[in-house]
């Protein structure tokens, strides 16, 4: 459970830095 809960926290984190870095550009 908690290694599923952590992927998760990590692809939401990639998912903002990427929309982050599509607004700077």
């Amino acid at each position: 459970n908690k290694s599923k809960v952590a992927a998760v926290l990590g692809v939401s984190r990639r998912n903002l830095i990427r929309k982050c870095q599509e607004y700077q550009l």
